[in-house]
């Protein structure tokens, strides 16, 4: 049984974790807006202004396991997101690093000006060559339709990386238990 799956875990964990509400160190200044299952909050050193985490009120490792309920809230603030960025000249990337002793998801939203959004596929592609891993890359009309894939990819038993990004494009990462993996790697591309 994976560790995250052991009774107490959970518990001892959250404790460890700024972003999660039951945590004492909770860094309730970076919450933004809260909703029923889910809230946003600013970036922990954030990569460009405007970077935000969607982050499940409630203990769960990935947002790939949310029930249908919480996915639909979820795909709410993403195309709000979505929105807001458009507004101002951006498109916005989802990000989520799936780890199999992960206790507390969170999904990263990295806006970009409109202007790179053509190039961040190459250049996500280019990075994990350096890497020596190739991302498998699917087309979806709606947010909703590439997260319901996703979930079909998620299992207890591997960890996975992938990035939504604008045009309705998911690239998508399987990675091994024992491969070495950078957690932040979507961060890393630097677009």
């Amino acid at each position: 049984m994976p560790p995250s799956r052991q009774p107490g875990f959970e518990n001892t964990r959250s404790n460890e974790y700024w972003f999660c509400f039951s945590s004492p160190n909770v860094e309730s200044h970076l919450i933004i807006s809260i909703s029923e299952n889910h809230y946003l909050a600013l970036a922990k050193g954030p990569l460009v202004e405007d970077h935000v985490l969607i982050v499940p009120v409630e203990h769960m490792p990935s947002t790939l396991s949310l029930s249908s309920e919480f996915e639909v809230e979820l795909c709410q603030f993403q195309n709000s997101l979505q929105r807001y960025c458009k507004s101002q000249g951006k498109e916005v990337i989802f990000l989520e690093w799936v780890f199999i002793r992960a206790t507390h998801a969170n999904l990263q939203a990295i806006p970009i000006p409109s202007s790179k959004a053509v190039i961040v596929e190459k250049a996500f592609n280019l990075a994990s060559q350096k890497m020596g891993f190739k991302f498998v890359s699917k087309n979806f009309d709606s947010i909703s339709d590439g997260r319901k894939f996703l979930k079909t990819q998620a299992d207890e038993e591997s960890s996975l990386s992938y990035a939504e990004i604008s045009g309705g494009i998911i690239l998508l990462h399987h990675v091994e238990e024992k491969v070495r993996f950078l957690a932040q790697f979507g961060c890393e591309v630097g677009i």
